[in-house]
């Protein structure tokens, strides 16, 4: 017989019991802390003999061991090609600018402000024939989500405004899904906009109350931005828009997180239209800052404050690799399929820039050394730069066939393998260390499902 190299078995605070997950089976159960042959066996290191034959009976039925290798190495290649035929959803991001008023404390785009540009309705028509193009070509069924990003997309001024409604209207006109990611300091300017052609949801950024949020989130000239966004926010709360609120989670707000929790239940923000919620900071480009926290650190304080304090699950966990996988368990009722890419950068991104150049990534978007193609004049995409993100997997790297938690992470960031390694080494998120956490805090939900 064999033992899966996909097995994953975690610690659970103040349990004698464990939680055993395998990510390419989707298998996740209870395992007795005491049991110490069968547990050393999941791990690899332990005997078949040593173990009860009931218990290798339902190990074999749950994917934790095999008849043979070669049973694994099957489940792994059909787990592949499913992926391969998988009818993925393709979502395009237009950056109208990279040029962006305020001067966040923490920006990996700030290299960008010298000088301003914004793009041309010339060079929108383009990026929607380019769309059509795209689409067409791929087979794409589902209707395209454009997202407007920047920069910050929404500045004003004539030409600004201008080019932001005939985007508007063009994604409109042909049925498409639009958002926007926006620093919320003119969402009022534009909200007339935003009602009249149907924008489905935008993203805000408020880094908690406002005597933190001012000093982080500042405009060029050093005043702060929390007021503006306050009333940019209520000037659409009452709309279908769906209005995403960010706060990027670090050692400078994490304490403010009750404060804040207090703040969106005084402005009345706790509507069915409105998802409030952290993510962690994260070194995009991988700079020092001084307030970074790691991310399974940051997870712990926010579900001691869930517990402490329960007003503060109104504050959603989102993108938190680990936790978002057993978060999925209890959602859905069982485990989301193996992961052998990392993100949408693998799949069917497309960015377009003011220039003209096309991105996979919208982390990478400006930095012309990681194009994978032009928009303008024509639609023309470099293979040889496509390969680097799309279809980028797990088994493409040495390091991450040999990792017990491949199939969670896909093999990491391409754009933090790109810069940290060349891209020929994986850039490993914190995925075991949340995924302990998580399992830790979920645990009787777990038990219950």
């Amino acid at each position: 017989m064999y033992v899966s190299k996909y097995n994953i078995v975690l610690d659970v605070e103040n349990h004698t019991k464990k939680i055993v997950i395998n990510p390419l089976s989707q298998s996740m159960d209870v395992v007795d802390g005491e049991d110490r042959e069968l547990l050393v066996l999941l791990e690899g290191t332990g005997r078949f003999e040593k173990v009860k034959g009931s218990d290798l009976d339902y190990l074999l039925k749950r994917g934790y061991i095999f008849n043979a290798q070669v049973e694994e190495e099957s489940l792994l290649h059909r787990a592949i090609e499913k992926d391969d035929q998988e009818k993925y959803p393709c979502d395009f991001l237009l950056y109208p600018t990279f040029h962006c008023n305020f001067r966040c404390t923490y920006c990996f785009q700030e290299n960008y402000f010298k000088k301003y540009s914004f793009i041309t309705k010339e060079y929108v028509s383009k990026a929607f024939s380019a769309i059509e193009t795209i689409c067409r070509d791929l087979q794409f069924e589902s209707t395209p989500l454009l997202y407007l990003f920047g920069g910050e997309p929404l500045l004003k001024g004539k030409r600004a405004e201008e080019t932001i409604q005939y985007t508007l209207l063009q994604a409109y006109d042909r049925g498409y899904r639009t958002a926007i990611v926006t620093n919320g300091s003119n969402v009022q300017h534009y909200s007339s906009l935003l009602r009249k052609y149907a924008v489905d949801f935008i993203q805000i950024t408020l880094d908690g109350p406002p005597h933190i949020h001012d000093t982080r989130r500042i405009y060029a000239n050093g005043k702060g931005t929390f007021d503006d966004i306050k009333r940019g926010i209520e000037s659409i709360i009452d709309s279908e828009i769906k209005i995403l609120i960010r706060m990027n989670l670090d050692s400078q707000n994490i304490d403010y997180i009750p404060e804040f929790s207090d703040f969106v239940y005084e402005s009345g923000w706790d509507k069915e239209n409105v998802t409030v919620f952290v993510g962690p900071y994260r070194d995009l480009l991988c700079r020092s800052y001084e307030y970074q926290l790691p991310e399974h650190v940051m997870l712990k304080r926010m579900f001691s404050f869930y517990e402490e304090i329960p007003k503060t699950r109104i504050i959603k966990l989102l993108a938190w690799p680990g936790a978002d996988y057993v978060l999925h368990f209890l959602r859905m009722r069982e485990l989301p399929p193996p992961r052998v890419s990392y993100c949408i950068a693998t799949y069917g991104r497309y960015g377009f820039d003011a220039e003209g150049y096309v991105y996979a990534c919208g982390n990478a978007a400006g930095n012309k050394q990681y194009a994978i193609g032009r928009y303008y004049p024509e639609i023309s995409l470099d293979e040889e730069n496509v390969r680097r993100w799309r279809k980028r997997r797990f088994n493409a790297m040495p390091e991450c066939i040999r990792c017990q938690l491949a199939l969670l992470c896909g093999g990491g960031c391409t754009l933090q393998s790109l810069l940290k390694h060349g891209g020929k080494n994986p850039f490993c998120p914190e995925i075991l260390e949340n995924l302990k956490v998580a399992v830790t805090y979920y645990f009787d939900k777990i038990v219950g499902e």
